[in-house]
């Protein structure tokens, strides 16, 4: 991370934490304060690129919040469509 990095404080909390989920993955046994303050000492020596975690995070979200946009207007256009039937055929 260069020094001229600025990101917002939420995202420097979720790329952290993604770097301690993949420091989970290669030591499952290690300590959840031990593998935030490694996350958090390659963040600051510049080992991990944090604009590039940053954008991943960022895709991934956008991409959430589309898949749940359309389960919620596929969810209000079957609502709508059950209320559209006359009552006798329900």
């Amino acid at each position: 991370m260069s020094k001229q990095t600025e990101i917002a404080a939420s995202d420097w909390l979720a790329v952290r934490e993604r770097v301690v989920d993949k420091l989970r993955e290669a030591s499952p046994q290690s300590q959840k304060d031990t593998r935030v303050r490694m996350a958090e000492g390659l963040i600051l020596a510049g080992y991990v690129d944090v604009e590039f975690i940053a954008a991943e995070i960022a895709e991934e979200q956008r991409v959430r919040d589309e898949r749940t946009e359309a389960a919620r207007v596929a969810r209000e256009q079957r609502e709508a469509a059950g209320a559209q039937k006359p009552e006798g055929k329900r």
